[in-house]
């Protein structure tokens, strides 16, 4: 069942957290989003913790409440977690021009400087001129030939625009 969202619509998820013990991928990604938080890395007081819903409470609006399953919210599980890092280096490494060409067509924004900070099936966060940005995918990509499949179209329309 699909609900409008209103301004102010907010999402309560409750569920079990346990800590996430070594995970140099989750460490280097976390990084590319918050590159000033290396010092708290070092500290013993700071982990990661994975959340696995139970259940959810979404208030969409006055009178639009429902209570939503943990199989209803799961996001598709992506394929290419352990290859993100690969992917976010080539498109930084080989293709600036075509991420500003994105943040022009899809956002509407000129940067001069952007690089990519991470992929999801959604989409991709870029930093473009100091600011982040979210590019959202026209359609879920839930492989790495996906990715790349939708980054090359992106860029091609991106480009024609």
């Amino acid at each position: 069942m699909a609900m409008k969202c209103r301004r102010g619509a907010r999402l309560t998820l409750l569920g079990n957290a346990a800590p996430i013990d070594g995970d140099r991928t989750l460490r280097a990604r976390f990084l590319r989003y918050q590159p000033q938080a290396q010092q708290l890395l070092g500290l013993r007081d700071f982990s990661f913790w994975r959340i696995t819903p139970l259940t959810l409470r979404f208030i969409a609006g006055f009178g639009a409440i429902r209570w939503i399953s943990a199989a209803e919210f799961s996001p598709p599980v992506h394929g290419f977690a352990e290859v993100e890092a690969d992917i976010v280096a080539h498109m930084n490494a080989d293709h600036p021009d075509a991420l500003r060409a994105c943040c022009r067509e899809s956002l509407g924004r000129e940067v001069r400087e952007t690089q990519v900070l991470g992929v999801d099936c959604d989409g991709f966060d870029a930093r473009a001129d100091g600011v982040r940005l979210r590019l959202d995918f026209p359609e879920m990509a839930p492989d790495a030939e996906s990715v790349r499949r939708t980054l090359v179209k992106m860029t091609r329309e991106a480009r024609k625009g």
